[in-house]
């Protein structure tokens, strides 16, 4: 295991220390869903406003981000989270190449101050988008006032396998999978399929309310025309104004995606 262990090459980021065994998870009292995280909640019925500013809530355990992957490669991938605590949590990894009980890093969360609120964020009323979601109360889309991101990154895997995963947070654990690309240059055996989603402009607003879909100055060939205004679309997504042009609105909010 040692061996194992020399040959990996482990990035330290935020703190990161590698350490391995199933004993850095520690023996939590029981471990619940990811899904079940209290600061996963994305809206809070009953926030507090005073003199016009709505105060974040308090701070809650789990995930605020469910985990992630970020720079897949052929021998590395990097796995990335949310949480409201910040302290340190866990994040183990299966497979090839990899010790017998897997790799189990402790990772300390770093607060990132981009996703602090701004005061205008605080003050902002009523959301009233003229659409399907209605007013929307001040401060039901505010929630903690500093995520905390975790990040591990892992190289020495191995090209075209298989692995598994789980993050402990808080005592929450999430559990996936992945695989890593063929090694750079090799012939594929089977197709590698591509999924790509557009960013959805989830503001404050667009985290509660159907946005604006500002239309594009090109369509790719064969792409269906936009609904306009008077459509099934409009009828039921809503229309905005942005930069003095009418359009129709986005499909999900941040909550429903």
């Amino acid at each position: 295991m040692k061996k194992n262990l020399a040959a990996l090459t482990v990035a330290m980021t935020a703190g990161l220390i590698a350490v391995s065994g199933p004993a850095a998870l520690g023996e939590p009292a029981s471990e619940k869903s990811s899904l079940d995280s209290p600061a996963l909640s994305s809206t809070n019925d009953n926030p507090t406003v005073v003199d016009g500013v709505t105060v974040p809530t308090e701070v809650r355990e789990g995930f605020r981000v469910l985990p992630y992957l970020q720079r897949a490669a052929s021998d590395e991938m990097t796995f990335n989270w949310f949480s409201e605590t910040g302290g340190t949590s866990q994040v183990t990894v299966f497979g090839p190449g990899l010790p017998e009980n897997g790799l189990t890093l402790d990772v300390e969360g770093v607060h990132n101050p981009v996703n602090t609120y701004q005061a205008g964020e605080l003050a902002l009323g009523d959301l009233n988008r003229n659409n399907a979601k209605g007013v929307v109360p001040q401060g039901t889309w505010i929630r903690g006032e500093k995520p905390y991101k975790h990040s591990a990154h892992v190289t020495g895997l191995v090209p075209n396998s298989d692995y598994t995963y789980r993050v402990n947070e808080d005592g929450y654990v999430h559990e996936a999978s992945f695989s890593t690309f063929p090694e750079a240059g090799s012939d594929l055996t089977e197709p590698i399929h591509i999924i790509a989603f557009s960013d959805t402009e989830t503001d404050p607003v667009g985290r509660v309310t159907y946005r604006e879909w500002v239309e594009t100055t090109t369509l790719a060939e064969g792409s269906e025309p936009r609904p306009d205004a008077s459509s099934l679309w409009a009828e039921k997504y809503g229309v905005s104004t942005r930069d003095g042009k009418t359009s129709v609105n986005y499909p999900v909010t941040e909550d429903d995606a």
